[in-house]
């Protein structure tokens, strides 16, 4: 046998292994081979049987991981050569790097190849005593960039974060570097798709609490009320996307989605507020695209029912938004996660057509419930609502109520009104249409004793613009005037020209001369 040579236990290996896999079954976090610790690329087959991929510390791990280990590929690295970056592009699925400079100068060419960016952060943590010259999160260390020196607008080219805790501590070590990490650098979160733990974590260590660990993963990936998550690297399609927002409250997919539309959350939030502003909801600001009110900045997120109703009325204008609302039970990923309604209404309510619950626990239980009968759509909305229980019963209350007492009645009834003459037009008539909705909703107590009046002017002179009013149907039961609704012009008519009328006075002269 040559010499040197390394010897591999791979029961040993495997049973590491294992309890790897294990962290990552039980709470849907990736696990990464840190190929600066071990690189033996002749047990890489076997590690891609337990493991999600590999990281790199430079451009040749990078290309070690992407020829023997084939799995996803990230690379971090204190600095970089610009001419590599086309290459670790190419290769790699995350090119995390170390400070805004970097991230501004390097990371549009890695969005430009379909890969994500990544920053390393310093949450200034210390959890040893006697390592400060190589703590990754010592106050002097040039490893990430600190609170201080990051700069928000980046977020753009950002789609997650990177921090490393001192190597071959427990899990309370990386607890409590965590608890700093989301102190300092929280508010970013809800837009990101991942954060890396970093390396380091002596899992496999005979009396390593991995529970405290799991729980630590499980806190980043639900804290925000997250049902279905996005895993690094991971793709969803639109369909499946909304879906999830609409079906369970995805709120990860929620910002993905505002990313997408918008270039940034922040950007799709500007959005969200000028449209608000446009349907004339005076008492609505938006902060986030989710609705969580948990960061310090969400003090501003405000809404009120009446506005959430005039929301939701127009959401129900697009009639695709009803293909997700009225799911009850459905599934993303080909198959393997399971979805289920938030709003028990659709399946417990006739006629419910959506729309969305939500809840924090400064704003409630909260509902914005629509159900359609007897060709009537009703939107209830319920805020601050003692349990979810509460809610459905309080939505169904409202819309019981609104379904017992209110009909509909057409604007208009009978045959088309009559024409209106035009003077000096190029038509001799314009037909006069009721403006706005071709129903009124009324008491039902009024349904049969419903009159209509109308009043139109006896002629109108050329121009006529379309839409032009011309008088006015008037709406009325037991003396009491419901609706006064605008007749306007359905069509425009030209004036005629001083040819036209020249033209008009020689054709009359002649047919008179005709007929002597």
């Amino acid at each position: 046998m040559n010499t040197p040579y390394y010897l591999i236990d791979e029961a040993a290996l495997r049973r590491n292994l294992e309890i790897l896999r294990g962290v990552r079954e039980r709470t849907g976090c990736k696990i990464l081979l840190a190929q600066k610790a071990f690189s033996m690329f002749a047990v890489y087959p076997i590690i891609a049987e337990y493991l999600d991929g590999a990281t790199a510390s430079g451009l040749f791990e990078a290309r070690l991981a992407a020829e023997e280990l084939q799995g996803e590929n990230h690379v971090f690295s204190a600095a970089y050569r610009a001419e590599d970056i086309p290459e670790l592009a190419r290769l790699c699925d995350h090119v995390v790097f170390n400070s805004c400079a970097q991230l501004r100068a390097y990371a549009p060419q890695v969005l430009a190849a379909g890969k994500q960016a990544g920053l390393r952060i310093n949450p200034e943590c210390s959890t040893q005593e006697g390592h400060a010259i190589y703590d990754p999160c010592g106050e002097k260390s040039r490893l990430g960039v600190t609170r201080a020196q990051f700069d928000p607008e980046v977020l753009p080219l950002l789609s997650g974060l990177h921090f490393h805790t001192l190597c071959e501590q427990d899990s309370d070590a990386l607890e409590t570097t965590l608890d700093a990490v989301e102190a300092r650098f929280g508010e970013f979160f809800p837009g990101l798709r991942w954060l890396n733990f970093g390396g380091g974590h002596h899992i496999t260590r005979p009396g390593y609490d991995i529970p405290r660990l799991e729980r630590c993963i499980d806190r980043i990936q639900q804290r925000y009320g997250l049902q279905v998550y996005l895993e690094p690297g991971e793709e969803m399609s639109m369909d499946e996307m909304l879906k999830s927002v609409v079906v369970s409250s995805a709120n990860d997919c929620a910002t993905a989605l505002a990313e997408h539309v918008a270039g940034s959350e922040s950007a799709f939030v500007g959005m969200m507020n000028q449209r608000a502003q446009e349907l004339g909801l005076l008492d609505t600001n938006f902060v986030n695209c989710t609705g969580l009110d948990d960061a310090p900045e969400a003090a501003e997120h405000l809404t009120t029912a009446h506005d959430i109703a005039v929301i939701s009325r127009e959401l129900l204008k697009h009639d695709r938004i009803r293909d997700y609302t009225t799911i009850w039970m459905d599934t993303v990923r080909g198959g393997k996660f399971g979805l289920s309604n938030t709003n028990k209404l659709v399946r417990f309510y006739q006629g419910t057509t959506g729309l969305k619950t939500g809840y924090t626990s400064a704003a409630g239980h909260c509902l914005a419930a629509s159900a359609k009968r007897d060709g009537i759509e009703l939107i209830a909305v319920v805020l601050h609502c003692a349990s979810s229980a509460d809610r459905f019963s309080s939505a169904k209350a409202l819309l019981d109520y609104g379904f017992a007492n209110y009909a509909l009645v057409p604007v208009q009834e009978g045959e088309a009104l009559a024409p209106v003459p035009v003077v000096l037009g190029e038509a001799g008539t314009v037909q006069p249409v009721a403006s706005g909705e071709e129903q009124l909703l009324i008491d039902k107590s009024l349904r049969q004793s419903v009159t209509r009046t109308v009043e139109l002017q006896p002629n109108v002179e050329a121009p006529v613009t379309q839409g032009q009013r011309l008088g006015t149907l008037t709406i009325q039961a037991n003396g009491q005037v419901l609706a006064e609704v605008p007749l306007v012009a359905q069509e425009a008519v030209a004036r005629l020209t001083w040819k036209d009328l020249f033209a008009n006075i020689l054709r009359r002269i002649c047919m008179a001369g005709q007929e002597t």
